[in-house]
């Protein structure tokens, strides 16, 4: 009997921590990210991004990166791994 209960609550706070992990594509974690940060920063903020598009001229590289929950989207653009510029992006279907 107690370890079905032991095991029931480890699932229940499971799921929580995955919900709660998994949305973090809200407008108080887009107001953490500055221009200037690098991207390993912004991740540790966002979590992994939905998309990332990356390119190298030798002397200057380029990132964009998108994160997507629901009918919220977060872009961000990196120039030699810096935020340049970021946008937040909320969709209403009910339209």
């Amino acid at each position: 009997m107690l370890k079905q209960w032991v095991q029931r609550c480890f699932f229940v706070l499971t799921a929580i921590l995955l919900f709660a992990c998994s949305n973090r594509v809200t407008p108080e974690n887009f107001a953490k990210v500055k221009k200037g940060m690098t991207l390993e920063e912004t991740i540790a903020i966002l979590g992994e991004p939905t998309e990332l598009n990356q390119g190298d001229l030798g002397i200057i590289s380029g990132a964009g990166a998108v994160w997507r929950n629901g009918e919220r989207t977060i872009k961000i653009t990196y120039v030699n791994d810096k935020v340049t510029t970021k946008n937040f992006i909320e969709s209403d279907d009910s339209e």
